[in-house]
């Protein structure tokens, strides 16, 4: 939903963004892995079997808003605020079965690969704009400023643990665009973004779908930090 009102100044504007995602997810997997190993003359030591059967659900719900304004400060230039604010909640459960060779069915439960967790990632942000239109060329100068706040709970059979992270960034921005003619310009952009780690990431849980590389999510985890640059040279033939 978007609702945006233009005052009588020309440039100055408002307006107002909402936006909601819903999601849910079921599924089921199967786990049969051989594994020989020898010793070092070459004689087999140990067969290693695994045959499990896992079932798995999710949910996810969210929101994400933002309010933009506008402001004329030059004959051609613009200072724009924002300010946005998003909210997810997310609930995840694994459930894993070791097959029992005597009933012949997968109905014995592994507690330490079953796990059920929440996850809550919410962030604020605010920033400002400056754009610049002229004849040849328009430019943007911005900065965003960004607080994300991540709180996970796991709950295992085995251990339970709570996750919680909390990132605050300062996130610069930049586009030039030089026009040689109607139907060739130069253009270079500049962006910065984070990406948090995700709960699969951080809760100390075993993954081992790979039985010979058994994963385990690493609660001190930090966030990443991206620079984008990119530079686009547009020509058109027109006939």
């Amino acid at each position: 939903l978007m609702w945006r009102k233009k005052f009588a100044r020309r440039g100055r504007t408002f307006s107002l963004s909402l936006g909601t995602s819903l999601n849910e997810r079921d599924g089921w997997g199967s786990l049969y892995s051989i594994n020989d190993f020898y010793n070092p003359v070459g004689i087999l030591d140990l067969r290693d079997t695994l045959d499990q059967e896992s079932i798995t659900s999710s949910k996810l719900k969210g929101y994400n808003a933002r309010a933009v304004y506008t402001e004329p400060i030059w004959k051609k230039s613009l200072m724009e605020f924002s300010v946005g604010k998003s909210n997810t909640f997310s609930e995840s459960g694994k459930t894993t079965f070791d097959f029992d060779p005597n009933s012949k069915k997968h109905d014995e439960l592994n507690e330490s690969l079953s796990n059920d967790f929440e996850n809550t990632y919410a962030y604020l942000n605010a920033g400002f704009r400056i754009r610049t239109q002229r004849k040849k060329y328009n430019y943007s100068l911005g900065l965003n400023w960004q607080k994300a706040e991540l709180e996970g709970k796991v709950i295992s059979g085995l251990k339970d643990s709570v996750i919680s992270k909390a990132f605050t960034d300062l996130l610069p921005n930049a586009r030039f665009q030089y026009n040689f003619s109607k139907f060739r310009s130069l253009s270079f952009n500049y962006s910065s973004s984070t990406n948090q780690p995700n709960v699969s990431q951080l809760q100390p849980v075993p993954d081992n779908s790979n039985p010979l590389m058994v994963r385990t999510g690493n609660p001190d985890l930090k966030q990443e930090f991206n620079h984008t640059f990119r530079a686009n040279l547009d020509l058109v033939n027109s006939y």
